[in-house]
């Protein structure tokens, strides 16, 4: 171990008059989480006495809200939790601009406040008067005091209410009948749904295609909605948006809350029943075409009339011929194992361009094998 001091002696007959001395000891080699004793032979120990603790709060403790030009009265409280006296208490309390801010009692600017004890002022606060009713504001109060001989100051603002927990997430807990069929009424039992529905909303998955929700073209019809349960009719089999027979989808609840929308854990449906054979495209005549001309489709199961069967013809980020698209196909022909339809132009708001297109045929929700077209000019 050795002392280290510049400038200094650890011999107290060599200090100069008055000045303490600050000894530092270093000590050197010990093992990790290791202890050492160090003794002090001789010398006084300096000690600093704590100052006083003043506590400083405002009443009332949330922000305000009044009518523009209004007033209210505020209130003030300091107490001291010791130790000791805090000497020359100085109470302030200000308001966002505009507002003004007026004691209605003495505010100490000099005063003291011994250990144990407490002391309150009163304001009076008055709102903007050429604001838009309600004015808010945050109060803020700083109160200044000596202890100890030391300078001491404590600062105090008014606190909005916490944030509402967010409500409990909704839970499907049964789904009956479990394996119901197209178009079937379908009775969701579970917890945190909501007494209504309001802003509130099922989703139906199934493939690519989901139902219910509010950016969903494809909607879904709901009979009844409470806090437990809710009921709604599956889509049918066939329409635009078909739900298919023998292949499984997934519902879920979400529900509206003020922080944001709680959704629910998907449930499983089996849907009952069998698809038929999904489309297939065997040929594209001609396979190499200019845009707007006449192409036919070989294949099978393109069902006997195209119904809400449909084609899709795709290029680069645009699509012509789906229910949702904006662009359409012209169809001339449909039957079971040939379609025939004409190409978009090469001009317009839509316009096909020289290079490759990909078309497949949609029939009660299956979707076709893609076959490509080269486009020429």
């Amino acid at each position: 171990m050795r002392l280290v001091e510049a400038g200094w002696d650890a011999e107290a007959a060599r200090r100069p008059h008055g000045h303490h001395t600050t000894v530092v000891v270093h000590v050197d080699g010990l093992p990790l989480r290791a202890g050492a004793v160090v003794s002090e032979i001789g010398g006084t120990p300096i000690s600093s006495p704590e100052p006083a603790a003043v506590d400083l709060s405002i009443d009332p403790s949330t922000p305000l809200s009044l009518a523009a030009g209004a007033s209210t009265a505020v209130t003030t409280i300091e107490h001291n939790d010791g130790p000791g006296i805090a000497h020359g208490l100085s109470v302030a309390l200000t308001a966002p601009a505009g507002w003004t801010v007026t004691p209605a009692s003495p505010v100490p600017v000099t005063g003291d406040l011994a250990e144990g004890a407490s002391d309150s002022q009163s304001w009076t606060v008055t709102a903007p008067s050429g604001a838009s009713s309600p004015v808010t504001g945050t109060l803020v109060s700083r109160v200044r005091y000596r202890s100890a001989g030391r300078s001491e100051s404590v600062t105090a603002s008014e606190q909005g209410p916490p944030a509402p927990a967010p409500p409990p997430p909704p839970v499907i807990t049964s789904a009956a009948p479990p394996s119901p069929a197209p178009g079937d009424s379908v009775t969701l039992t579970g917890l945190n749904f909501g007494a209504t529905q309001g802003s509130s909303y099922l989703t139906l998955a199934q493939g690519g295609t989901s139902w219910g929700a509010p950016y969903d073209g494809a909607k879904l019809t709901i009979t009844s909605w409470s806090d437990t349960s809710i009921t709604f009719e599956l889509p049918p089999d066939s329409g635009s948006f078909p739900l298919l027979p023998g292949q499984p989808a997934t519902i879920t609840v979400t529900v509206a809350a003020p922080t944001g929308p709680e959704a629910s854990t998907a449930v499983t449906l089996n849907i009952a029943g069998t698809s038929g054979p999904a489309p297939s495209i065997s040929s594209v005549t001609p396979s190499s075409t200019a845009a707007g001309s006449s192409v036919t489709l070989s294949g099978a199961n393109f069902s006997a009339t195209q119904g809400s069967s449909y084609l899709l013809l795709a290029q680069g980020g645009t699509s012509w011929g789906a229910p949702y698209d904006g662009a359409k196909l012209a169809i001339t022909s449909w039957s079971d194992g040939s379609i025939t339809f004409n190409l978009p132009p090469d001009s317009g708001s839509y316009p096909l361009q020289p290079g490759s297109a990909t078309v497949t045929v949609t029939v009660s929700g299956q979707a076709s094998n893609p076959e490509t077209i080269t486009i020429t000019s």
